[in-house]
């Protein structure tokens, strides 16, 4: 009887002093891991089936979704020892799309030409592509070497190659057959597009002559080109000609009978002090088949602007979700006068106002505004005569860093009502109106800091339980929601003070240890314990120890018998097979590599731990492990096959051992 007692004491003094430590009784170790969740091995097949799908986008066309796919691959986790041979093999990939979407360019351009009868223009661009698909020929050869040597890095054609890494090999080499059906396809419209540059060449040339009035001017104001166009040593009338500014039309007219053309247009906005005017004619219709383009020899024209000068200045340092000041001035020859100011950050238009001189704009910076370095433009849009102007300032965007100064005793003797207090500060200084949330065990408080960004709170800590229990421990109670009671003698408790703020995307925490000390529970166990004591002590006193010894046929019941996995009972099950399999496998792994198999390793993890120098031999083993490791978990026994497949890849294994493939 008093042996039971004292067991129900220790179990009741376990159960208050080390609530919540149930959580250690879990196991650190898994023995085995589920083949259907375990990762951490390169997927040789869908890794050439990848490769298979980006050739196969870029054959027709779509040059971008292939280069995507790529990436894709490079961002991807692979083994080291083929790592510098997939960069090897990326880098053609890039290069090849990359010639073959310039090669589209240009054959696309050479024919818009061609068209206009531009032969002149078309000739270098046809000369490009021609290179080009040279270019692409040698690319597209590299990279089928690359694919081969690919192949056989993987193990494709070796004897532990399984019908899918087959299959995918052999849809890479159909995806390749198919871009070198590509270049041929493009090589043959460049033969095309040759054969009409020829027939082209042979139509009649044009001439044309520009003359501009005046040849200086101010941007806006109206200018007149005129001239006249000839073809076949005569006037060309009734023919549409476009006025270019840099390139661009920004006019079109029709030749008189005499050949003669004459056209009023604004000089456009182009804030560059000289521009470049030409006539250009493109022969439609009949006259297409007659004659060919031309344009006139390039005229120049002074253009006049008032310049614009901006100054600005703006914070270094700016934080998502918080306001920031940019000030600055607009200075230029016409004085004061209000003109539009535009705010970027990145690209992304912060803010848009109107100032004349002197200006300062207060912008709340957005809070999906990512962290890191980036610039800060300020531009005033060119307006008539006006120029515009943009100043630049590179700033870095960081997260609002919060400083909790607060003091917190380290150890407190329940019950107790715990102050706590202390002060919230910002990049920017004192933090006010900021919620701050306090968390001590399971419960929780929520005040405010004041214009100072300080802060006060009381939490009570009881010794006694009361309420609701929490964990799983019926003696750990909290009274009420600012309420924690600790039935335990002495008690650890985390005390947590988070910065709460909308603005910014998470909480900044302060974060320590409270011991708590309770007398009622410690005298308790102390009574507890005293009663322990004296119950032994009145025993051993009763009772005189007797001397034991273990007799020799007793002693042979703790002996261990270690057998080896070569002396172990014949296994006829399929489950069994397998797992003899695995270890007549693992026996040469080990001889191998030289590691171990320990006893708190699982087979996933002694896969990745061994580290096979060969990729033959560590892709039988890999499969084999996995064999094994289904049949673990697999409620069906394993199929026949199954146990034939793993017999002959621990067959292997051995051969790769014992010849030295390993």
């Amino acid at each position: 009887m008093k042996r039971l007692v004292f067991i129900v004491l220790t179990v009741v003094a376990a159960g208050i002093i080390l609530p919540g430590w149930r959580v250690l009784a879990d196991p650190t170790h898994t023995r085995h891991e589920n083949p259907n969740t375990a990762t951490g091995i390169l997927d040789k097949a869908g890794l050439l089936l990848s490769y298979s799908r980006l050739a196969t986008a870029a054959s027709e066309g779509r040059y971008r979704d292939a280069g995507d796919m790529l990436g894709e691959i490079e961002r991807s986790d692979v083994p080291d020892e083929i790592r510098t041979s997939i960069e090897r093999f990326d880098s053609l990939w890039r290069k090849l799309f990359a010639s073959l979407d310039n090669l589209n360019s240009l054959l696309d351009r050479s024919a818009l030409l061609l068209e206009q009868n531009q032969v002149d223009e078309a000739k270098p661009v046809l000369d490009e592509a021609g290179e080009e698909i040279q270019t692409a020929s040698f690319l597209l050869n590299d990279v089928k070497t690359a694919v081969s040597r690919f192949g056989d890095e993987l193990g494709v054609l070796s004897f532990g190659a399984t019908p899918r890494l087959e299959q995918a090999f052999a849809s890479l080499d159909h995806s390749i057959a198919r871009l070198n059906e590509l270049i041929e396809r493009l090589n043959r419209l460049n033969r095309d597009l040759i054969s009409q540059y020829i027939e082209k060449k042979m139509l009649a040339p044009t001439e044309i002559t520009l003359e501009i009035n005046p040849g200086q001017a101010f941007v806006g104001d109206d200018i007149v080109a005129t001239g006249q166009l000839r073809g076949k040593n005569r006037p060309l009338s009734e023919k549409t000609l476009g006025i270019l500014i840099d390139g661009r039309t920004v006019a079109s007219v029709s030749t008189g009978t005499d050949g003669l053309y004459s056209v009023e247009f604004p000089l456009p906005y182009e804030y560059t002090g000289e521009t470049t005017a030409m006539a250009e004619y493109k022969p439609t219709g009949h006259d297409s088949d007659i004659f060919l383009a031309g344009r006139s020899p390039p005229v120049t024209i002074e253009s006049y602007f008032y310049p614009t000068l901006l100054k600005m200045t703006a914070p270094d340092k700016l934080y998502p979700g918080f306001p920031f000041t940019v000030s600055g001035e607009i200075t230029g020859p016409e004085g004061l006068r209000e003109r539009d100011i535009r705010v970027y950050l990145d690209n992304i238009e912060l803010k848009t106002a109107k100032a004349a001189g002197r200006f300062s704009l207060s912008i709340n910076l957005p809070a999906s505004i990512v962290p890191g370095k980036n610039e800060l433009e300020v531009v005033v849009p060119p307006e008539k005569r006006s120029a515009g102007a943009a100043a630049r300032q590179s700033v870095h965007v960081s997260i609002m860093t919060y400083y909790i100064d607060t003091k917190v005793p380290s150890v407190v003797l329940l019950p107790s009502a715990l102050p706590l207090a202390g002060t919230v500060i910002d990049d920017l200084g004192p933090t006010a109106d900021a919620a701050v949330e306090i968390r001590l065990g399971e419960v929780m408080l929520i005040t405010r800091t004041d214009r100072d960004g300080g802060f006060t709170a009381r939490a009570k800590v009881l010794a006694l339980p009361a309420g609701a229990p929490l964990a799983g421990n019926p003696f750990y109670v909290s009274y009420s929601p600012v309420n924690i009671g600790d039935f335990s003698p002495i008690g650890f408790h985390n005390i947590k003070i988070s910065v709460v703020n909308p603005a910014t995307p998470g909480p900044f925490k302060y974060q320590r240890r409270l011991i708590t000390i309770n007398p009622f529970s410690s005298g308790l166990v102390l009574a507890l314990g005293a009663s322990a004591g004296v119950a032994l002590f009145r025993r051993k006193r009763r009772r005189r120890p007797a001397s034991t010894s273990i007799p020799p046929a007793a002693e042979g019941a703790w002996l261990t018998v270690i057998t080896s996995r070569e002396s172990g009972p014949q296994l006829s099950g399929a489950r069994d097979q397998i797992r003899l399999a695995y270890h007549h496998g693992l026996m040469h792994v080990e001889r191998t590599t030289g590691v171990k198999m320990a006893s708190h390793f699982t087979m996933r993890e002694y896969l990745v731990r061994a580290r096979l120098p060969a990729i033959l031999m560590a892709g039988l083993f890999a499969e084999l492990t996995g064999i094994a490791e289904s049949s673990l978990y697999s409620p069906a026994l394993p199929r026949p096959e199954e146990v034939e497949k793993a017999e002959k890849i621990a067959a292997g294994i051995e051969e790769a051992a014992n010849h030295g493939t390993a």
